[in-house]
């Protein structure tokens, strides 16, 4: 495997000098302040595993959860992190996978082929000058098992994005999550593996928990 943080903060760092003058504080600084709110949510779906999940923003930045349509039964979340102008700082969408059930290590290159072979080959086949830059294990003190890809394309309309795939496994479940980011650098720079995680979509991946029947968090 690529060593990610050299593989991310030399390939993602002349994307994410771009326009810095436009870029919003990031969630830590403002939690450290106290100026970082926060919704929290349970999810179910009939595919996935419940989990909660706490979901930020702030004065600059709203998170709004969207509609998912019925036929997108692959989807079990979404949401968009927007500036007061309407634009759109960071997506967040939160998809089923099915991992059999094996050695943890055998379950990370299972997810770890899934990313590169079925997530980021869809990105490439929209796109097709995306790059896949790094992937490999994130470290998590909750118990769940994750793998992430990391890259960047370039839109229709010019506009170019980091993406952040990350599979999240539970032991002894097959259900498992993919949690797909897309990052605007120019408003949210991204150059080293620390401020992958320090966005806005990646605090509430660190929040995201399973939750056991009967669980008594709140309900979306």
């Amino acid at each position: 495997m690529r060593a990610l943080a050299l593989a991310v903060a030399v390939a993602l760092a002349p994307a994410a000098q771009a326009q810095q003058d436009a870029s919003v504080a990031r969630p830590n600084l403002l939690a450290a302040m106290g100026l970082l709110d926060s919704e929290e949510a349970t999810v179910r779906h009939p595919r996935a595993p419940d989990f909660a999940i706490s979901v930020p923003s702030s004065d600059e930045v709203t998170a709004e959860r969207l509609d998912v349509p019925q036929n997108e039964d692959d989807v079990v979340a979404a949401w968009e992190f927007r500036t007061g102008e309407g634009a759109v700082v960071e997506t967040l969408t939160l998809t089923v996978a099915r991992i059999d059930p094996a050695e943890p290590v055998v379950r990370q290159f299972a997810m770890a082929n899934l990313l590169v072979l079925r997530s980021y080959a869809e990105i490439a086949r929209q796109f097709p000058g995306a790059r896949l830059i790094a992937f490999g294990p994130v470290a998590r003190e909750d118990g769940l098992s994750a793998v992430q890809t990391v890259g960047n394309f370039e839109t229709g309309e010019g506009r170019a994005l980091v993406f952040r795939h990350v599979g999240l496994m539970a032991e002894g479940r097959e259900q498992a999550l993919v949690a797909i980011v897309n990052i605007d650098p120019e408003r949210m720079p991204v150059r080293s593996d620390s401020e992958l995680v320090d966005t806005f979509a990646g605090r509430a991946l660190g929040s995201l928990r399973l939750v056991e029947d009967g669980g008594d968090l709140p309900a979306d």
